[in-house]
């Protein structure tokens, strides 16, 4: 790693820092990350990218600088990987949904979600057939999470709901949910901001910070579809997440524990909401999911 960066960059870092799958260094007390980025990325990550740096220079002085190489290119490609190096601006910052707006650039195009997500549902049922009893919490939750899951899809489906598509932060690892990574690039997408939203909330709610006075706000911007929000909501994108990585062998099956624990917490939140918001909410009963406990 050292000999690519005295090669492409001219930098010579005394000690480079493996934490937690993060790769790092240190010049004149500035971190600055290595990041590998896959060939089935290679080319939305560029796009993004140019995008990022054409629109955010000069504008927010928060999000990660990216650092071009001796050849004048974002990525450098060594030893057969693609890497990125970006600058931090700004490691540890509390993290409020202010937050989310300051790193965004509207997009024209409309998307629904349901066919993306059914096909993450699927993809997750033939990994577990093949682990069928590897992992015993997998099996003691993956039925009800699955279910909760389909519903949503169900939900969309039936509701057609859409949202306008915005170039911001999708962190897709509740354990890299922090400021740091919503001004990383390299996190940025096109998605709706109803599911950035539900990912701050679902943030707090594992950390066991949810403030309803904060959720009484976002539900009634009027700015914000409230269909879509509950559909975000209620799939579980960060379970379904760590299960993958479970299985790949990058965390271990007791990471699974905080969605038992926080589930009640969970819940109460969702039946809130649908008892605000009930008339918003076209195809839920009162007979739907939320009264179903782990």
């Amino acid at each position: 790693m050292k000999n690519m960066l005295s090669q492409y960059y001219d930098l010579f870092p005394d000690k480079i820092y493996s934490k937690k799958g993060n790769i790092y260094f240190f010049i004149d007390d500035t971190k600055v990350t290595i990041n590998r980025v896959n060939n089935s990325q290679l080319n939305e990550k560029e796009k993004n990218i140019k995008i990022i740096v054409k629109y955010f220079t000069n504008q927010n002085k928060n999000i990660s600088t990216v650092l071009k190489n001796k050849k004048d290119e974002f990525i450098t490609k060594y030893k057969n990987n693609n890497y990125v190096l970006l600058k931090v601006n700004v490691i540890d910052k509390k993290i409020t949904i202010d937050n989310l707006e300051e790193n965004n650039i509207t997009g024209d195009i409309e998307n629904n979600i349901s066919n993306l997500e059914e096909k993450n549902i699927d993809e997750i049922e033939e990994k577990i057939i093949e682990f069928n009893k590897e992992y015993t919490l997998i099996q003691k939750t993956i039925d009800y999470f699955i279910g909760v899951a389909e519903n949503c899809v169900q939900l969309l489906k039936k509701s057609h709901e859409k949202g306008k598509l915005e170039l911001k932060a999708n962190i897709d690892d509740i354990d890299r949910y922090n400021y740091e990574e919503l001004n990383n690039p390299l996190n940025f997408e096109y998605i709706c901001k109803e599911k950035s939203i539900s990912n701050y909330i679902k943030y707090n709610i594992y950390k066991g910070t949810i403030n309803y006075e904060e959720i009484e706000k976002i539900i009634n911007d009027e700015k914000i579809n409230i269909g879509l929000l509950y559909c975000y909501l209620l799939y579980p994108n960060y379970y379904l997440n760590d299960v993958m990585k479970i299985i790949k062998e990058i965390k271990k099956e007791a990471c699974l524990n905080k969605y038992i624990i926080n589930n009640n917490i969970f819940l109460e939140l969702m039946k809130y909401i649908y008892i605000r918001k009930k008339e918003n909410l076209n195809g839920i009963s009162d007979l739907y999911w939320i009264n179903i406990c782990l």
